[in-house]
């Protein structure tokens, strides 16, 4: 049975600098209840494929899993910022490569039950190599694996990072891989 739930009470317990954390009562047609809920800006997932069908991936060391995950490119939005414009700024930060093509693949949100976090997902084509130019604090090594190559690591769970997977099972359905 459906119920709806309507906030009745928000208390801000956390103001971070990418995320905010909220303790919330709610209304759930006329019974009380309790909700925790991160607010993020939302993100940006890239598939960016050159023309011999390998992707532009990232590794790099993620605190939250504690360890050296393999990703596609990918990004936090801006306060009010457009996801096209955040995918393409995104792409040329971490990988060093332009695109002229952007192809919106959906968005999905990864973590609904207490995460506002919704990614817009895209394949980028026709690539061209500029410069690399990270944020302060950000380390990654730019790679090059094939389309698939990434298919099968996701599915022998070497790729454990969602958006990754999410995005590279969608991109190799419209290819036919």
């Amino acid at each position: 049975m459906k119920k709806n739930e309507k906030t009745t009470v928000t208390k801000q317990v956390y103001k971070g600098k990418i995320l905010n954390v909220y303790a919330n009562e709610v209304d759930i047609d006329g019974e009380k209840g309790y909700r925790e809920l991160i607010e993020h800006s939302g993100g940006v997932c890239i598939c960016a494929i050159d023309e011999n069908n390998e992707v532009i991936v990232v590794e790099q060391y993620r605190y939250g899993s504690q360890k050296f995950m393999i990703e596609l490119v990918a990004g936090k939005l801006g306060y009010q910022e457009d996801p096209l414009v955040c995918a393409q700024r995104e792409l040329l930060e971490e990988s060093g490569y332009h695109s002229t093509s952007f192809t919106y693949m959906g968005s999905f949100y990864p973590t609904p039950a207490y995460n506002s976090e919704k990614i817009a997902c895209y394949m980028a084509t026709d690539l061209t190599f500029i410069e690399q130019n990270l944020d302060p604090g950000e380390h990654l090594e730019v790679k090059k694996i094939s389309l698939k190559t990434l298919k099968s690591m996701i599915l022998n769970h070497e790729i454990e990072d969602g958006k990754t997977i999410a995005l590279v099972l969608k991109v190799c359905s419209v290819k036919g891989i």
